[in-house]
């Protein structure tokens, strides 16, 4: 039996629990009529010598609920809410599919984006392939190339996919690095400028040079009515231009490929191409790659990941940290069968002539891959050396698996392998259950599970 007053103490503990939680997550003042503890009781034992010390558990209540909140945080990361483009970029876009009627545009739709025929075709079995490029200059896919009708169809129905998908991605750089003001800017295969735009919410002040990398004349067309005002905008219309730059010793802070790698007909061009930029890019600047979330576009994802790795050797001046999505800078530890890409809530479009809201309607599931890296001064350091709190940070790969009183997570772990994980409604804390059942694919997740779970009452 449990003395009275060990009892008393015990039910002042599990207030506290209660009254410390709803405080922290409704951020309003919560009065505890009665003492955490009485003064003749804040150290006692019980006849078997274990003391209960409820300064000490009061205050690891306290760190708890932080933590808790941490993990609530962490397992939501905004795919699963439906991002639309600023009104000013889609009044900028009706001027131009103003051109045509309603139905012209459907059946550009149809033509040159849904139909098999004149579609984008790419390999469907690359889940098979080993993850890396080849200097090869055979082509793999058929060049597709964007004319009028081609960019017009874009503009009406893809593009909001495309900004949804890098909107989020620099969301997730930006809580990683919240110190991040790039200056200078290269979108690589811009289009009509869809990443520039993106990241001129998050950069708006600090970019004073955006410059465009597009071989299409109806894009980059497009782009100088999209993009007019940007501080420093300017057009390169080849890969070529780019090399004499990195003969000037030019760098760049942020540079980005958005959904273009996919589209490169062979390994001899990528490869060319992710030597130029990455030779441009400053130090502490950031390389982000977002692409298809089909096998083929998770391949060219991370195979550029794994190109810019293996060029970091002994003799190398510099370090790489992949900041996202992987938690480790091991190589991709999804085989066959499987790979990376996770899936961004974007709004249907009804209307494309439309420079309203009116242009959205319901919405829709747009599957990604993607890669953040920053390049760093100095000699490779390993990623729980340079930060153990980020180190602790799992990636989940695939959408939380529910079952009766547990939760099956798939988490990619610091150590470079795929692991997957129980959380249990009995042995984890409470609002940790909750917060693994409401999860979000491609969300962060503890590592470590002893943090989370449930301490031993015996």
């Amino acid at each position: 039996m449990i003395p009275f007053q060990q009892k008393q103490i015990l039910r002042n503990v599990r207030f506290s629990i209660f009254a410390h939680t709803n405080a922290y997550f409704s951020s309003k003042p919560i009065k505890i009529s009665q003492p955490l503890q009485s003064e003749n009781a804040n150290k006692k034992s019980n006849q078997n010598g274990v003391i209960y010390d409820v300064k000490t558990t009061v205050t690891r209540l306290k760190e708890n609920v932080e933590m808790i909140s941490d993990i609530q945080n962490l397992s939501k990361n905004g795919l699963t809410e439906r991002l639309e483009m600023p009104m000013e970029l889609v009044r900028r876009l009706s001027t131009l599919t103003k051109q045509r009627s309603h139905s012209q545009l459907e059946d550009l739709n149809l033509n040159y984006i849904r139909d098999g025929e004149n579609a984008r075709k790419f390999p469907r079995d690359t889940h098979e392939t080993p993850v890396g490029w080849t200097t090869s200059q055979v082509a793999q896919i058929p060049a597709y190339s964007y004319g009028p009708s081609e960019t017009l169809a874009y503009l009406a129905y893809e593009i909001d996919a495309s900004y949804a998908t890098i909107y989020n991605v620099f969301r997730q750089l930006r809580n990683k690095d919240q110190h991040f003001r790039p200056t200078s800017m290269i979108d690589f295969g811009s289009g009509p400028g869809t990443a520039s735009w993106a990241a001129r919410e998050f950069f708006d002040e600090s970019i004073q040079k955006h410059q465009i990398v597009e071989t299409s004349q109806a894009m980059t067309d497009a782009a100088q009515v999209v993009m007019e005002g940007f501080n420093g905008f300017s057009i390169r219309r080849s890969l070529d231009e780019l090399r004499s730059e990195v003969l000037l010793n030019i760098k760049y802070d942020f540079i980005v490929l958005n959904y273009v790698l996919s589209e490169i007909t062979t390994d001899f061009e990528r490869v060319k191409i992710m030597s130029v930029l990455w030779e441009l890019l400053s130090e502490d600047g950031y390389l982000v790659i977002v692409d298809r979330g089909s096998p083929w576009g998770s391949h060219q994802v991370r195979s550029a990941r794994q190109f810019i790795l293996d060029s970091v050797n002994s003799t190398a001046d510099f370090s790489v940290q992949v900041v996202a999505p992987c938690p480790h800078n091991e190589q991709c530890p999804a085989r066959k069968g499987t790979w990376c890409h996770f899936v961004q809530r974007s709004p249907v479009v009804i209307r494309p002539r439309d420079g309203t809201a009116r242009r959205w309607h319901n919405q829709k599931g747009s599957k990604f891959s993607y890669a953040v890296m920053k390049r760093s001064p100095g000699l490779c350091k390993s990623e729980t050396e340079d930060s153990p709190s980020k180190a602790s940070l799992a990636r989940m790969i695939r959408a939380p698996l529910l079952a009766k009183r547990n939760v099956i997570l798939d988490l990619c772990t610091p150590q470079g392998i795929i692991e997957r994980r129980t959380v249990t409604k009995g042995t984890s804390m409470r609002e940790v259950y909750r917060a693994a059942r409401k999860a979000h694919w491609g969300a962060e997740w503890p590592n470590d599970a002893n943090t989370y779970r449930e301490e031993d009452k015996s």
